[in-house]
């Protein structure tokens, strides 16, 4: 038995070590732009070194109802992609009035960073239950995993992912919310288990698809996207056209959801 396991140890050492000599994807120079605070948002990293904070300035351009807090998003990136890579987006979230907190995992694997997402929401001081979870491709999983560990989560949002974990069943989380976001030309989604998990979902969530994008094109990295014969599609819109998308989509969702809130406490 102890042979076995350490086989396993060690089987996960080698692959850890191939991915990260491999497939470790850098933010571009778009992403890194973003990470300059401006009249609307002030970017700065946590004070556990976990993660970047997009944290709205107050704006009477922006748009915001007046008296409403709209809830902060907690935010993991794909396996492999540094999370700065979507500084852009989370930004763009953060310009229409949502906190954001973008983690970064240990060894840029998503599902390694649920307790680094749980000090997030902690030293925030904001109530734990108004975190909406959200990831992109495997940060969706992440997200999914910390929602099912904490069941104050009452929201999450996926990009370019699914509930691609089986032990995972929201049929009976009555008030969870969940949206996610697909793109047309996403090669790296495998479109049968994408279909197969929608059976584990809640009975009511929404689903939307950008025309054009791509799997990739949810943050700026260098365009690898994981071993053969994982190659995405090629998109048919500019990253930065994809991104403003799901950014517009994720916020009205997040309004649409804040507003039934307000509504049924009322």
């Amino acid at each position: 038995v102890g042979g076995l396991a350490f086989g396993g140890v060690l089987m996960f050492v080698l692959y850890a070590v191939y991915m990260q000599i491999n497939f470790r994807k850098h933010a571009t120079k778009e992403a890194l732009a973003a990470l300059c605070s401006d009249a609307e948002v002030q970017v700065v990293e946590s004070p556990t070194g976990y993660g970047t904070l997009f944290l709205p300035k107050a704006n009477d351009k922006r748009g915001d109802r007046e008296g409403i807090d709209l809830q902060p998003v907690l935010f993991f990136p794909g396996e492999m992609v540094e999370h700065h890579a979507y500084a852009a987006a989370m930004k763009g979230l953060a310009r229409r009035g949502h906190p954001v907190a973008l983690v970064k995992t240990p060894l840029r694997v998503p599902t390694l960073g649920l307790s680094r997402a749980f000090a997030l929401i902690r030293e925030s001081g904001l109530p734990k239950s108004r975190w909406v979870l959200a990831g992109h491709s495997l940060g969706a999983l992440a997200a999914a995993q910390f929602a099912e560990k904490h069941a104050w989560v009452r929201t999450v949002v996926f990009w370019a992912g699914y509930l691609n974990d089986t032990s995972i069943d929201w049929r009976r989380r009555k008030r969870l919310k969940v949206m996610m976001v697909q793109a047309t030309e996403d090669m790296i989604v495998d479109s049968q288990k994408f279909k197969e998990s929608l059976s584990r979902m809640p009975k009511s969530y929404d689903h939307y698809v950008i025309d054009g994008g791509n799997h990739s094109g949810f943050g700026y990295y260098e365009p690898k996207d994981g071993p053969p014969p994982y190659l995405d599609g090629n998109a048919l819109i500019s990253k930065k056209t994809q991104q403003r998308k799901a950014v517009e989509l994720t916020c009205t969702f997040l309004r649409d959801v804040q507003d039934h809130d307000c509504l049924h406490a009322g």
